[in-house]
């Protein structure tokens, strides 16, 4: 479980090394408080396995963790909107 809170911009380039190391076994689940694409696309393409909110109550998160120890991602309802909207947008306008 990784916690992206209190980091600064250097210690978000190391936390992007050590999941780009992508080491055989290791499910990686990234809490965060600044949900907004720009951030969280580079953590999707290296292979998170789920992203949740600070402010998700306990069930979503034994959810997720259950869901990635299981071999699944997850996504809480607030990321997964977050890109139902863009793709609608994108989409949208025929990008």
């Amino acid at each position: 479980m990784l916690d992206d809170g209190g980091l600064n911009k250097r210690e978000i380039g190391k936390l992007k090394e050590i999941i780009n190391e992508r080491v055989l076994n290791k499910k990686y689940i990234l809490f965060t408080a600044k949900p907004y694409r720009p951030y969280l696309d580079f953590f999707i393409s290296a292979g998170i396995r789920s992203i949740l909110s600070k402010k998700d109550e306990i069930e979503i998160i034994r959810e997720g963790i259950i869901k990635v120890h299981n071999g699944q991602k997850f996504w809480d309802d607030e990321i997964s909107e977050l890109y139902i909207n863009q793709t609608d947008e994108i989409e949208a306008k025929g990008s």
